[in-house]
């Protein structure tokens, strides 16, 4: 028997397969310590041969929705390659419910009030904010925003995530804490770059104003704050290479440019047959 195969398991949580066509969870002995929350014995299965992407997805996904309180466990997924910023999980960036409905990662531990494993995850690169309650839909910056969670906030841009994303709602919420936060705050230090939608480009450069004979002051306040922003960015994605390996980083660069620019062909060549 591999270390990796399917094992004989009483599923803990709810399952409803009526949208996902799998009738029965597929549990290894990596995901039973993982529900269990033996954090030893997932260490010991790591040294052993045992992966994360050979776990069912579908079942790693409902286990996960319940385990986003669980910061050793988190923790652990973390240290042995459960990364959002590239590789296996850039794009599996979500949890399932019992009753299938998809939630953002990042989303869910923020829905239960963790802001370790919020943090812990955002350092990461899971950058999916997107809850779904009951069966309806919601942008977590929103709710975020509503709930005038000033933490959740500061977490989220010292990682690198949009500042606009939140002041989109500014004339929505416009005596929401958080939107008068951002007003009196315009830089928040980048801990990391890790929810930068750049973190693999060129950082394009700010498109400033030109001062004219009104309102001149204002306007190179406005163009010196960029500026500041500007440069926090790049001193942000320095570190990034740094620490990942300028080699790595532009190979990964590299491979997401020509897979950009391979989806473009086909949906340029998708839409001509229209």
């Amino acid at each position: 028997m591999s270390i990796n195969d399917r094992i004989s398991y009483e599923w803990p949580f709810g399952w409803n397969a009526e949208h996902m066509g799998k009738e029965e969870p597929e549990v290894n002995l990596l995901l039973k310590a993982m529900i269990e929350k033996n954090v030893d014995e997932m260490n010991r299965l790591f040294s052993e041969g045992a992966t994360i992407q050979a776990i069912d997805k579908s079942t790693f996904e409902r286990a996960l929705f319940h385990l986003l309180t669980e910061y050793e466990v988190i923790k652990c997924l973390v240290d042995h390659g459960f990364i959002g910023m590239y590789g296996d999980f850039e794009y599996n960036d979500k949890c399932l419910e019992p009753e299938t409905y998809s939630w953002g990662i990042l989303a869910r531990a923020w829905y239960l009030g963790n802001y370790d494993v919020f943090e812990l995850l955002a350092k990461n690169g899971f950058s999916n904010m997107y809850i779904c309650s009951c069966g309806e839909g919601y942008y977590g910056e929103e709710l975020i925003i509503r709930k005038n969670d000033i933490k959740a906030t500061k977490i989220l841009l010292e990682n690198g995530y949009s500042r606009n994303e939140f002041m989109d709602y500014k004339n929505k919420y416009p005596d929401s804490d958080v939107i008068t936060y951002l007003i009196e705050h315009p830089i928040i230090h980048r801990k990391t770059i890790a929810l930068d939608k750049f973190r693999f480009k060129e950082i394009p450069y700010p498109k400033l104003e030109k001062p004219g004979f009104f309102n001149r002051k204002r306007i190179e306040e406005s163009n010196s704050i960029l500026l500041k922003d500007y440069e926090d960015r790049l001193e942000a994605q320095s570190r990034f290479k740094m620490e990942l390996g300028k080699d790595k980083w532009q190979q990964i660069s590299n491979y997401n440019r020509k897979m950009n620019a391979l989806t473009s062909e086909v949906l340029k060549s998708i839409a001509d047959e229209f």
